[in-house]
């Protein structure tokens, strides 16, 4: 009777690490997804409100237009 006990309370023990466990992982996912979301929508707005597309450009100069044309697969290459 008595190994039957500690049994039982070895495994709600291992239960509470997987529920701890499963939070950690919970809560680094969620932090991973704000991580993205703050990327993509700074300041709670569309990113091309903060991110200006003239700074390439200066940067860069022309070829930046001709790689992003190159590259997009949206754009219509008949024009």
């Amino acid at each position: 009777m008595h190994f039957k006990v500690r049994a039982v309370h070895h495994l709600q023990e291992l239960g509470k690490e997987n529920v701890a466990a499963e939070k950690r992982k919970f809560t680094d996912q969620q932090r991973q997804i704000y991580s993205i979301q703050s990327k993509l929508f700074p300041g709670n707005g569309l990113q091309e409100r903060y991110d200006n597309g003239l700074y390439y450009y200066a940067k860069w100069g022309k070829e930046f237009i001709a790689q992003l044309y190159q590259h997009s697969l949206s754009l219509d290459r008949s024009l």
